[in-house]
């Protein structure tokens, strides 16, 4: 008699590509040795359906508990009103009190109350140890304030960036960079070192400053966004890399009546994009919201902004963590010409005496009109942030492994 290990390739190919949940994908992979195999075969075709969803912060303890994931193909399925964590949500199992700082590829940057730092793989937890906080170089503004050393916490780290997947990278050439304290400084380091590197920036009398608010590791290059939107790069494999100005923000029609804006650097189809979004902050029952984005691509031979009408194929996942894009042709349920956007203001409790996360939607470039997300009106504690689960390394997991990380993460049940 016939065992499902013996079924032929072609039948299991059809079998795979008719899956359409993350979880039965990997449940698929993980029936047996046979089945495993045409999955690693055929991983791209696996990988090319999976959308990217959400992680939602947990309350301010941090507990590993309380933090969620929700998949982009559910965010539409919660009413308006409902409280997230109420919506018996998978919960992720995460290092225990630990803060995300970033995410990149379905990897986040951790860091935890012993201000340690490390990589880790949200499908099967394998991890990287990164330089620790009290490594980063002290800011010269800091000092002159406390005038003899820099006091660091869990939360030093603002905003955390990846240039490549650290296991499909040279170690040597698998970067990570850091914006750190109110002073929004920029430190780097490599996979594998134990103290974080400090990227110089000086003005034109030789005083340095920082002030960066985003950043992006593009074709090999670093690309630093300041608080006065000029663009700034840097060579990582000079003896003392320093950021050096590279261009000025693009000529544009400001409205007077947005009080806020907040820039994003994004990598699409190849091209480096400058995402302007902005708000008004209007004391409504909402307190802030979005009302428009514009894109800009740079020309490098031109070495100028060109204002973008149309992403194509590709949509765009703006906020807190690190921004990406991705093809309507190869990941299912997103559509082209988007913008998904997170609600990225941490403070929304102090300044608006409300929860955070009133601000998430998706932006149509074609029609500029925007769909506001049912869930985005009940978001407690801070925003959450977008994550894409890769799934190339979890399809080398054995069986339990799979099950383990399905029954907390993914079971759709």
């Amino acid at each position: 008699m016939a065992t499902w290990s013996a079924l032929p390739k072609s039948i299991l190919i059809v079998v795979m590509k008719k899956l359409i949940n993350l979880s039965d994908k990997i449940r698929f992979s993980s029936v047996c040795s046979s089945w495993r195999s045409v999955a690693l075969q055929e991983r791209f075709q696996l990988l090319r359906c999976a959308p990217p969803g959400f992680i939602i912060p947990g309350s301010p303890n941090n507990s590993c508990k309380a933090r969620c994931f929700l998949p982009f193909t559910k965010i539409k399925l919660c009413n308006d009103g409902d409280t997230l964590v109420h919506n018996n949500l998978p919960l992720l199992s995460l290092p225990d009190k630990s803060q995300c700082c970033g995410s990149y590829q379905g990897w986040l940057v951790m860091v935890n109350p012993n201000l340690d730092m490390a990589m880790v793989d949200l499908v099967s937890g394998v991890r990287f140890r990164l330089p620790g906080v009290t490594t980063l170089p002290p800011v010269p503004q800091a000092l002159a304030l406390s005038k003899t050393h820099v006091f660091y916490s869990i939360s030093s780290v603002n905003k955390a960036f990846i240039s490549s997947s650290p296991t499909c990278s040279v170690p040597s050439k698998c970067f990570f960079f850091v914006i750190y304290t109110r002073h929004h400084a920029l430190a780097y380091c490599k996979l594998g070192d134990t103290t974080w590197s400090p990227l110089k920036s000086t003005d034109s009398v030789g005083k340095p400053f920082n002030g960066f608010t985003d950043a992006i590791y593009h074709k090999g290059q670093l690309y630093a966004l300041h608080e006065t939107e000029k663009i700034f790069t840097c060579e990582l494999t000079a003896p003392s890399p320093e950021m050096t100005e590279f261009l000025a923000s693009p000529h544009r029609f400001i409205n007077k009546q947005c009080s806020k804006e907040v820039c994003y650097l994004v990598e699409s189809g190849g091209e480096l994009l400058l995402v302007y979004r902005r708000k008004d902050n209007t004391r409504t029952r909402i307190g802030y919201r979005t009302r428009m984005f514009e894109v800009y691509r740079l020309d490098f031979s031109l070495k100028k902004w060109i204002p973008v009408v149309s992403l194509g194929e590709y949509a765009l996942f703006l906020g807190r963590s690190q921004s990406f894009s991705l093809s309507e042709l190869k990941v299912g349920g997103i559509k082209r010409n988007h913008i998904y956007f997170m609600d990225d203001c941490i403070h929304a409790d102090h300044y608006y005496k409300k929860d955070t996360g009133y601000d998430m939607g998706e932006f149509n470039l074609e029609s500029s009109t925007i769909d506001f997300y049912p869930t985005s009106f009940r978001l407690p504690y801070q925003p959450g942030f977008w994550v894409t689960p890769a799934l190339q390394s979890s399809l080398t997991l054995g069986y339990k492994s799979f099950d383990l990380y399905l029954s907390r993460n993914f079971d759709s049940s």
